[in-house]
């Protein structure tokens, strides 16, 4: 609920800059950029939670798949590692 307060907050404020009357260019910009960040961060990590939690199960399947065919050692020690610990998180 408090991320609607902050979204909702920031782009009243914006908006309100923006009708004034002495308002530079510059300044509208960097708070349109600004604006576009702080609504373009919530999304994306709403959209990487989804992701990870549709796909963690094929993303393992490929890391054991790699640790029975790879010759190196250390890349079988990495992939067993993000297989059985990294996503279990």
């Amino acid at each position: 609920m408090t991320i609607w307060y902050d979204i909702l907050f920031a782009v009243n404020s914006v908006s309100k800059s923006l009708q004034s009357k002495d308002m530079c260019i510059d300044i509208a910009i960097e708070q349109l950029k600004s604006l576009s960040h702080l609504l373009f961060l919530p999304l994306t990590s709403i959209f990487l939670q989804k992701i990870h939690k549709n796909f963690v199960p094929q993303i393992r399947d490929a890391l054991l798949k790699l640790v029975e065919v790879s010759e190196d050692p250390k890349t079988k020690s990495e992939a067993n590692c993000l297989a059985t610990y990294e996503l279990e998180n």
